[in-house]
């Protein structure tokens, strides 16, 4: 039986599935590597349904890494972060 390299570990239970709604799986990658700190941004964390194989990423949850194709990014992170505290005052009202 040959060991499968796993590029992400359970963490724990996350939310219910928007789609099957059974309980999903919370992941994370089991390691960092070049490929993923080479990328604009990458998720910490994120919820896995096995039994219907949905994947939910969170937007809370994405990391940006500093690097030069991350600054083609920057207006989105920055429009991201702008409706973000507009919701949070709308939350307030």
């Amino acid at each position: 039986m040959s060991k499968k390299n796993k590029s992400s570990v359970s963490i724990g239970e996350g939310n219910n599935c928007p789609k099957c709604n059974k309980p999903m799986e919370r992941r994370e990658h089991s390691k960092i590597t070049e490929k993923i700190l080479n990328q604009p941004f990458y998720f910490s964390e994120w919820d896995y349904c096995k039994p219907c194989g949905h994947i939910q990423m969170y937007e809370y949850k994405k990391v940006w890494n500093k690097n030069k194709r991350a600054d083609d990014f920057k207006k989105t992170q920055t429009d991201f972060e702008e409706y973000n505290e507009r919701m949070d005052f709308l939350k307030q009202i």
